[in-house]
């Protein structure tokens, strides 16, 4: 498989041109109408045979068994689905912000008990040991340095 030369590159180019100006010409509407019902039944879950869609007389755009459709009128539904899960999405979002939000305060709540825990770890910290304090640490290290030798 060799790459294509410039001259094949743009050969390409100018073939799937006129394919698509032959396709979304005023020749081809009817086949573009009858791919727009398909698709519109398919995402009905509609079983149909692809010989059940035929192209009506403007109008109807297109003939179902024995409903006619006009393309705009499919087109007019998706408009309005695509309202509908706009406003499914629009309220889940909002719900989730909510949730997000309420994160958010018990994390800063969290993150404010711990620097004021960090602040007086580090005030205790920036002291010198008690001299009694001290004492008393050493003679605990003591006592167990002897009980651990009496245990062997």
């Amino acid at each position: 498989d060799a790459a294509m030369t410039d001259d094949e590159y743009l050969q390409a180019q100018r073939e799937a041109r006129a394919e698509s100006v032959k396709y979304f010409g005023v020749a081809n509407k009817p086949e573009r109408e009858k791919w727009v019902a398909q698709t519109f039944l398919v995402n009905l879950g509609i079983n149909h045979n692809t010989t059940e869609v035929v192209a009506g007389e403007d109008p109807p755009d297109v003939q179902f068994r024995d409903a006619r459709f006009e393309i705009k009128e499919i087109l007019d539904l998706y408009k309005v689905d695509q309202r509908a899960q706009a406003q499914i999405a629009l309220k889940r979002f909002k719900s989730r912000i909510v949730a997000l939000e309420a994160q958010r305060e018990d994390v800063d709540e969290a993150i404010k008990i711990l620097h004021e825990s960090v602040r007086q770890f580090e005030e205790f910290l920036s002291k010198p040991a008690a001299p009694a304090a001290l004492g008393a640490a050493r003679a605990f290290e003591q006592e167990a340095k002897k009980r651990l030798e009496d245990a062997h």
